[in-house]
């Protein structure tokens, strides 16, 4: 590989990640930001730059205090109850909590391992997530990723931040022993 080409990839791999993050935030919060100080323009003739980052920090503060508290934990449960009878939000609604609960549990995979998949002879690591469900993910975006059902694994000496960052970074970074089982 030549000099310039390595410099360019290492480039990408300091850029997008950036960008990525820089992209979603600006496209969040600025979208928050300019919605509200429509408001305030036009209501009192000033606008609060950052007043969108400020809100949304502070509504998902005050929304986790409230729902720690047993009221606020009563009253997300009885909302929940109504929102998965409506049709159609109900769906919406369900796959965005269960995906978000599964990303702020301490830890939603305990074990790594090696899965022959997609056929004979071909190996995918995964994560266990039942006695004999595996999920194995897909690279890059380990958020989607196959389902399946196994008795025959090995299991992987991978902690699983190292197994993600082996997946996200399409085996290149994370895995000391790069998926050899224990």
């Amino acid at each position: 590989m030549s000099l310039i080409k390595k410099i360019f990839i290492s480039g990408i791999a300091v850029v997008v990640p950036i960008a990525l993050t820089l992209w979603v935030m600006f496209g969040v919060f600025g979208g928050i930001d300019s919605w509200i100080n429509s408001y305030l323009q036009d209501w009192f003739g000033f606008s609060f730059i950052g007043l969108g980052l400020l809100l949304t920090l502070g509504v998902t503060f005050t929304s986790g205090l409230f729902v720690s508290t047993w009221f606020g934990n009563f009253i997300v449960k009885t909302s929940n109850k109504v929102i998965y009878k409506l049709p159609v939000i109900n769906k919406i609604y369900k796959l965005a909590k269960e995906t978000i609960d599964v990303i702020t549990t301490k830890q939603a995979f305990k074990t790594v391992v090696r899965v022959e998949f997609p056929r004979d002879g071909i190996y995918s690591i995964g994560f266990l997530t039942n006695k004999n469900t595996i999920f194995i993910p897909t690279t890059p975006n380990p958020t989607s990723g196959f389902l399946i059902q196994s008795d025959k694994y090995e299991v992987i000496d991978m902690t699983v931040e190292n197994a993600v960052r082996y997946v996200v970074s399409m085996g290149t970074i994370g895995g000391e022993n790069n998926g050899q089982p224990t």
